[in-house]
């Protein structure tokens, strides 16, 4: 455990003034250093290299990472950064020579065998993680993984999707409803792959995931997922699930109250005229109207009480403002109560303010897609989009851990590295041309005047 594992909440703003700030290169430099993993280095040093020497396994792969830190788009605007960037050479210790983009293109597919060591780095990275923020969080604050957020999002393959044979076997159409669409239709098609995802929804921390083809649906998925992040977290013990309509499942109900994790997830609008409760979890009462929320109770559950405002039984009612009828909703009871009413009953004010925390999700997925460059690539086959989900995934949680090392983890999810810019290949390129043109003009007029001096002086 490093200082500011034990470093209490008070002392940090006095640490944060006495700390310069950090330069683009140097917040690289530290995200790299906290990337490097030694079992995946020793592995890949175990390969028969044949030919000329090769580059040191440590800096191929921190030259791959920074691509993902700096939010490069390809292999070839890596290269062309690495030639006019001595600093970001130095930084991946690659001295004075650049890989080619196909040198790099082979790197990352040996580097696709062995995924496994690069999702245990993940795994350390966040448990330390985890462990520096319950240390330097509020005590009334949630801990890291109180309340766990599960969705999925799209992650487009770079393969035509109707070429016969097909480049990409494994990816398959998928659609999901939007309200960002073009052309008004509210569904948006990807062909490629959905990244099944986990997260801390306080404070935003990937926890685990799954990628799986585009066409393979939420809800089965959820079991899934939870099992794989408390088998891969030990200290994991969350208190709520937040979840969208996509996981509303019986089955998710209980499997989630079966481990002592109360399920807040939305459900399907499927109301219908004769049901017993709405689509807020509400009993209708006699007179056809959705009850009102009053309290919970540990013994007998939530009650409900007819509203006040009355209905078309009030008139009918003698020395009554209204019906007064009550009832209670306990959850025990049965499996489709736990899932309309909930063991936080889906009509309370804590049911929703818990369920806000479902966005933190979205806005990884947004920060990853904008910093990270998930669905931005060029890489065909699971395998391949596999290590790219990975290798995103790890430059952000090192990331985070780099803020939060510092002290800054109100600031932990700010992903831009920025750095200096540098004049491209093809500015350096023109800038040479230039000044070569503008030598050659230049020693032509001194030709002219030297010629017309000799002549001038030949005449006298």
């Amino acid at each position: 455990m490093g200082y500011y594992d034990v470093t209490p909440p008070e002392d940090l703003s006095q640490i944060l003034e006495a700390l310069p700030k950090l330069t683009g290169y140097d917040q690289l430099q530290q995200a790299l250093d906290l990337a490097d993993y030694d079992p995946l280095f020793d592995t890949l040093r175990a390969y028969n290299y044949t030919g000329r020497p090769p580059y040191p396994v440590d800096a191929m792969y921190r030259a791959i990472l920074s691509r993902y830190l700096l939010s490069i788009p390809d292999a070839s605007k890596l290269v062309d950064r690495l030639r006019i960037d001595p600093r970001l050479r130095e930084i991946c210790r690659l001295g004075d020579r650049v890989p080619s983009e196909s040198m790099i293109s082979r790197f990352f597919k040996r580097l696709s065998a062995h995924v496994d060591l690069i999702y245990q780095s993940i795994i350390d990275t966040i448990d330390r993680l985890a462990r520096l923020i319950d240390n330097q969080r509020k005590f009334d604050d949630y801990s890291v993984g109180s309340i766990i957020a599960i969705d999925s999002t799209h992650v487009p393959t770079f393969a035509h999707p109707r070429r016969d044979p097909p480049t990409d076997p494994d990816a398959r159409w998928g659609h999901k409803t939007s309200h960002r669409t073009k052309d008004g239709t509210n569904v948006e098609y990807t062909f490629g792959y959905k990244v099944h995802q986990v997260n801390d929804a306080v404070y935003g921390i990937p926890l685990t995931n799954i990628l799986l083809p585009a066409n393979a649906s939420d809800s089965p998925q959820l079991p899934k997922l939870v099992k794989k992040a408390l088998a891969e977290h030990r200290w994991l013990d969350p208190e709520y699930a937040v979840c969208d309509k996509g996981y509303d499942s019986t089955k998710n109900y209980k499997f989630l109250d079966d481990r002592m994790i109360a399920p807040i997830i939305l459900i399907r609008d499927t109301y219908k005229k004769g049901d017993l409760y709405d689509s807020k979890g509400r009993p209708i009462c006699i007179g056809n109207q959705p009850m009102q929320y009053v309290e919970t109770y540990p013994e007998r559950g939530h009650l409900f009480r007819c509203n006040p405002e009355g209905c078309h039984l009030k008139n009918q009612l003698a020395f009554s403002l209204y019906c007064r009828d009550t009832c209670y909703e306990n959850s025990d009871e049965s499996a489709e109560i736990l899932r309309k009413v909930g063991r936080i009953a889906r009509a309370s004010r804590e049911f929703r303010d818990i369920y806000r925390y479902r966005q933190s999700i979205e806005r990884y997925f947004g920060s990853n897609k904008r910093s990270r460059l998930l669905d931005q690539h060029r890489y065909r086959s699971m395998t391949k989009i596999n290590l790219h989900v990975a290798l995103a995934t790890l430059t952000y949680v090192v990331t985070m851990l780099a803020h939060v090392l510092m002290g800054n983890i109100d600031g932990m999810r700010q992903m831009r590295i920025r750095l200096p810019k540098q004049p491209s290949v093809d500015e350096r390129g023109s800038h040479a041309a230039a000044s070569s043109s503008a030598s050659f003009f230049s020693c032509l007029q001194s030709l002219t005047i030297c010629w017309r001096r000799c002549c001038n002086a030949m005449c006298i």
